[in-house]
């Protein structure tokens, strides 16, 4: 699927970058993204 024509093209019309991450890596990106989101939040006055 991922390297189709069709996926592709809808990762390059979505301005999308494509990794695959495992283990540790994994995990730190989603603690990024919920300190990330959590400021999100914050700032719109829902938590």
């Amino acid at each position: 699927v991922y390297e189709s024509a069709e996926w592709q093209t809808y990762m390059k019309k979505k301005s999308l970058q494509g990794d695959f991450l495992t283990g540790q890596a994994l995990k730190d990106y989603w603690v990024r993204e919920k300190a990330i989101h959590k400021v999100i939040l914050k700032d719109i006055g829902e938590i």
